[in-house]
């Protein structure tokens, strides 16, 4: 995706506004949404063959789609003549497009189109800044002709991904963890056959004299606005069916699914072999394939991979044995997550240079912190950031002097994170007989944070404390009064206790640990400021 200046300008401004930095309570279903859930829920079946079947999501019952074969030609002989200049390439996406109808994701469009509800979808290469070697071909449902794509026409509809933050909580509550993700999870869910005309695309292989072929997608395609809510509400519906004979099973698919990652952990070995084993079979009746699990518990990984297809297991008998989980490292031998430093989608030398203001935003924005852990550190580069903002700094101006120090010092900060490593599971929670929320909240001049502990007492008296999530965010732009940062800290912080709560499934003892007389008084002068946002 291509995003120009002024909208980088646009959304580096409302990053630092104060509005912008307010924690906001979901918003209630709009009516496109409950639109999108009825699409769904009349349309979405179960085919024959396992899979499920359902309806692209129309704004528009009539809506009429202005012919786009010339832009997908003129696309596809782009497309043409950037594999021509990369025979390993052109192998590679000729194997790939030739795989979607081997694999029953595409098939041979017939010669009667549906008229105004065809279009044709141009695709190109994505490859992964990790491993080059490795790419995607998305189709492209925002290009546009006569100022209309694909993704004009379709809903995005309502939100159902977890929250990443409560995924992430709950993979760290019990001491026995798994993973896995769902193989190709959007290929597997069809696209009923009066809507596939809005999926077509061209392709000829190397037949360059040729006139391209048509085909069309059977399956929901990565880069269409509707796909991710489709693809979640397919699983989660599969998954219901099931309640009844499976309900751990069929809760742990709905809550602690990250689209197609699975995370969950468990009391003890023999409950995560049970329930690991009926996820998988649940998302296998739809041909959700689970693959690449990983556990702390070997026994886990050995009992399925023999149930597996195409999978990779992972030896945990190797110390240095590292998986990324949701942007974490996770060392299943010492059961630790650490901070993934390795900035991928960065050039090799920008860490160790002058930078432009454009290039500091970039590692800011690489690094992945979900729960917060690394706060302390992150912040104090957002600081930097936003006084170059403040100076005006062009985008491709290096720093000033003084902020180029103050960069250099905070990387040095940054390359002693990849030392820091956390326990993955929360000490005590298992077993907790008595269980309390602490948040702690600050605010300065320059900055306002909140961080959430969690206390839990064990049967045998022993208290146990975790940093559960913490935040840290720069003070705006716009000069603001120190009571009111306190506040909005404070009003972060208990929406963070809350969350942590309702992530969690549990009551505790939430305490706040500011004094009694800082909040008076931050009410009494900003009254109005408290009213707008008391409500949580």
């Amino acid at each position: 995706m291509h995003t120009s200046e002024e909208s980088i300008n646009d959304q580096l401004r409302d990053y630092f506004a104060l509005e912008s930095l307010v924690i906001n309570p979901r918003r209630p279903d709009s009516d496109p949404e409950k639109k999108a859930e009825d699409v769904l829920n009349n349309s979405t079946r179960q085919l024959e063959d396992g899979h499920i079947e359902t309806a692209l999501l129309w704004k528009k019952k009539d809506a009429e789609m202005p012919g786009n074969y010339e832009t997908a030609i003129k696309r596809l002989v782009s497309i043409e003549k950037k594999l021509d200049r990369d025979e390993n390439l052109k192998q590679k996406y000729n194997e790939h497009m030739n795989s979607l109808v081997q694999k029953g994701y595409a098939e041979i469009a017939p010669k009667t189109n549906t008229p105004g509800r065809t279009w044709y979808l141009p695709h190109f290469d994505v490859h992964n800044p990790i491993k080059p070697e490795k790419f995607r071909i998305v189709h492209d449902a925002a290009a546009k002709t006569k100022g209309v794509a694909l993704n004009d026409f379709l809903l995005t509809g309502p939100d159902l991904l977890q929250s990443l933050p409560g995924v992430m909580m709950r993979f760290r509550r019990h001491n026995v963890a798994v993973s896995a993700d769902i193989a190709e999870m959007f290929m597997q869910v069809k696209v009923r056959p009066e809507d596939r005309d809005a999926l077509r695309y061209l392709w000829r292989g190397n037949r360059r004299n040729e006139a391209p072929q048509e085909y069309r997608m059977t399956s929901i395609i990565f880069g269409a606005a509707s796909s991710p809510c489709t693809a979640i509400y397919a699983k989660n519906w599969n998954a219901k069916k099931y309640v009844e004979k499976y309900p751990e099973a069929v809760e742990a698919i709905i809550q602690n699914h990250y689209m197609d990652d699975y995370l969950d952990s468990f009391q003890s070995v023999e409950d995560a072999m049970r329930i690991s084993k009926e996820v998988r079979d649940i998302h296998k009746n739809a041909h959700f394939t689970l693959r690449k699990w990983v556990s702390n518990a070997p026994e886990i990984v050995r009992e399925l991979e023999p149930d597996r297809e195409a999978t990779e297991s992972v030896d945990l008998s190797n110390n240095e044995n590292e998986e990324k989980i949701l942007g974490l490292i996770w060392k299943p031998s010492t059961d630790q997550l650490s901070f993934n430093l390795k900035l991928a989608r960065l050039p090799i030398d920008v860490l160790h240079k002058k930078p432009t203001k454009r290039e500091a935003l970039k590692i800011v924005m690489s690094l992945y912190d979900p729960l917060g852990l690394a706060s302390p550190v992150t912040i104090r580069a957002k600081q930097i950031l936003q006084e170059a903002w403040r100076r005006g700094t062009d985008w491709d101006q290096e720093l000033d002097e003084d902020l180029t120090e103050q960069w250099s010092a905070w990387i040095q900060h940054l390359k002693r994170l990849k030392l820091v490593s956390i326990p993955r599971c929360y000490p005590g929670f298992s077993n907790a007989c008595s269980l309390q929320v602490h948040v702690f909240t600050d605010a300065s001049e320059s900055a306002y944070a909140t961080a959430v502990y969690w206390r839990a007492m064990t049967p045998d008296g022993k208290v146990h404390v975790s940093l559960v999530m913490a935040k840290a965010k720069v003070a705006p732009l716009k000069v603001t009064s120190i009571p009111r940062l306190e506040l909005q800290a404070a009003v972060m912080g208990s929406r963070g206790s809350v969350s942590s709560g309702n992530e969690n499934n549990f009551n505790a003892l939430i305490l706040l640990h500011k004094s009694l007389e800082i909040y008076i008084l931050i009410i009494l002068i900003c009254q109005s400021f408290f009213k707008n946002r008391i409500m949580i």
